[in-house]
């Protein structure tokens, strides 16, 4: 069992992921020996993601397959605005490295579940459709950018990096990019502040699973 501690309903997680969700949940602590949201993973056997959150999925009896034995479902559970986006400095607006650059940056706190080779923060409209101009994400040089993502850039090094921090502690690797383990992930994003973070935008965590396919996350209003 691993225990997170993070504002997320129980009913959306079990909901989007297919977990128990044991204990209760508070707003503060982490620490071992805190209160806070403990879920237990199922062993063996996905649960269905709805067909509007995931692209791109592989066909046929062998991906049933492999399915079957892949565990409890990628997801993203949940996405706020952190309560201090625009407030902190964590990214900067180049692709690569992570690095910061003297600006403040926008964040959102989120809740997944992996396994995910890649991420993204892609700004919508409120239905959730790329705007197609801005997407900060850990794509990195010559890796390609899935086109189904809606955007107009084809390779990471057209974008910015996207900042991923769990426990405070960087997620990315040395160039930028970004694997998630099976089970439920707290993470803080942060993406290089160029006008987008302001009322009345909206924004879509967006995983990459193994299989190419990708899992989108509920709109979210800044």
């Amino acid at each position: 069992m691993r225990r997170v501690s993070f504002a997320v309903s129980a009913v959306a997680l079990s909901a989007a992921c297919g977990v128990e969700v044991v204990g209760t949940y508070t707003a503060t602590g982490g620490e071992p020996g805190d209160a806070g949201l403990e879920v237990s993973l199922p062993e063996g056997g996905a649960e269905t993601i709805p067909d509007a959150a995931v692209e791109d999925a592989p066909a046929g009896p062998d991906a049933a397959a492999a399915d079957a034995d892949a565990g409890p479902p990628t997801a993203v559970v949940s996405s706020l605005v952190a309560p201090d986006s625009l407030a902190v400095d964590r990214a900067r607006p180049a692709d690569g490295p992570v690095a910061t650059d003297g600006l403040s940056d926008g964040a959102f706190e989120v809740v997944v579940v992996g396994p995910a080779t890649a991420i993204a923060l892609v700004r919508t409209d409120a239905a959730g459709v790329a705007t197609g101009d801005q997407i900060w994400d850990s794509f990195v040089g010559a890796d390609p950018i899935p086109v189904s993502l809606g955007t107009v850039f084809t390779t990471g090094s057209q974008t910015y990096t996207l900042t991923v921090l769990e426990a405070a502690a960087l997620v990315n690797d040395v160039d930028g990019r970004v694997t998630l383990g099976p089970g439920v992930h707290a993470l803080l994003l942060a993406g290089a502040s160029v006008g987008s973070f302001v009322a009345g935008e909206h924004f879509r965590v967006v995983l990459r699973r193994g299989d190419g396919a990708l899992v989108y996350g509920p709109v979210t209003a800044y």
